[in-house]
């Protein structure tokens, strides 16, 4: 439509060839038209919009899926590599504690058997015998070192006791190992 089209349309609209309320129907529905494709215009273009947004997220959370899928399963191989180690550790160190609880344990009964003795060195054996004189040292086949036998109680105990601290040494390195093993991973 051209200028001189526009204006007689305006001048045929002006002019009282149609009533006011038509001309008023007339303007509102090219006006509603006018809306109602510039509505439709917009909404293609933001569909487009919307769809490829829609399309985006949802690649991106196919990605983060996919990431998070990974770092669970990355943490779950290194979960079960630790619970590995652990258990080797636990299984070494127990049969370490269990075969140093046997030796001790046999040991223990010997000495309270006397089937074993215990000796310690002394340094000085000046036990005066009756009929020696109390300067008198006996002959030795070593260094001139004194050797006295301890009871057996006392050597059960000794001996008990230094099971005890074997027992706390193993139990110790065990704990030791377990924690440098969760610290490596």
């Amino acid at each position: 439509m051209d200028a001189r089209q526009g204006g007689a349309v305006v001048m045929w609209l002006g002019s009282g060839g149609l009533a006011t309320w038509a001309r008023v129907v007339i303007v509102a529905l090219v006006l509603a038209v006018v809306a109602a494709v510039t509505w439709r215009v917009a909404e293609w273009r933001f569909g487009e919009q919307i769809a490829a947004l829609k399309l985006q997220h949802e690649r991106e959370r196919g990605e983060t899926s996919q990431a998070v899928a990974a770092e669970l399963q990355r943490r779950t191989e290194q979960r079960q590599r630790l619970e590995a180690d652990l258990q080797a550790i636990d299984e070494q160190r127990y049969g370490e504690l269990r075969h140093a609880q046997v030796i001790n344990d046999q040991l223990t009964a010997d000495l309270a058997a006397a089937r074993q003795r215990m000796r310690v060195r002394i340094t000085s054996a000046r036990c005066s015998a009756p009929g020696l004189p109390a300067g008198a040292v006996g002959a030795g086949v070593d260094d001139g070192a004194e050797y006295a036998e301890l009871h057996p109680a006392t050597a059960t105990d000794l001996a008990q006791l230094a099971a005890d601290a074997d027992s706390c040494a193993i139990k110790l390195t065990a704990m030791q190992e377990r924690e440098l093993a969760r610290l490596v991973r």
